[in-house]
């Protein structure tokens, strides 16, 4: 059975629903996935590193690399930050989140769109 980061949250959003008290907390790991992003209007695709994914009491995260640039996003938030190796947060950006086509015709994505019109779309399936 292949268990799709979808089904992972769908589940996990059920069990926070029936179990509110409880304190959930996973880390998938790293990973590699395909890419697509645009940064400073050049478009490209590529293979991005997640460094990590979970959820931490509710809350959704993942860390990702994408063109030798460390990014952390948390389910709940209206910004993503810019880390450095040690992974501090060296800038926030308003970005929005959502799933769907990154491309025309193209297959479904968990796309990050920056206020500034940079983006980046990570294929988990």
């Amino acid at each position: 059975m292949n268990i799709t980061p979808t089904f992972t949250a769908l589940a996990l959003s059920i069990a926070a629903t029936l179990f509110p008290s409880s304190s959930i907390a996973f880390d998938n790991g790293s990973q590699t996935l395909p890419c697509d992003y645009t940064f400073n209007q050049q478009s490209g695709t590529d293979t991005c590193l997640i460094l990590g994914s979970g959820m931490n009491q509710g809350i959704l995260w993942v860390v990702f690399e994408v063109q030798n640039q460390r990014f952390r996003y948390y389910g709940d938030s209206e910004t993503i930050e810019l880390l450095n190796d040690d992974y501090e947060a060296i800038a926030t950006y308003p970005v929005t989140n959502s799933f769907g086509q990154c491309t025309p015709g193209g297959p479904d994505a968990d796309v990050y769109d920056f206020a500034n019109g940079d983006r980046v779309c990570l294929y988990w399936d």
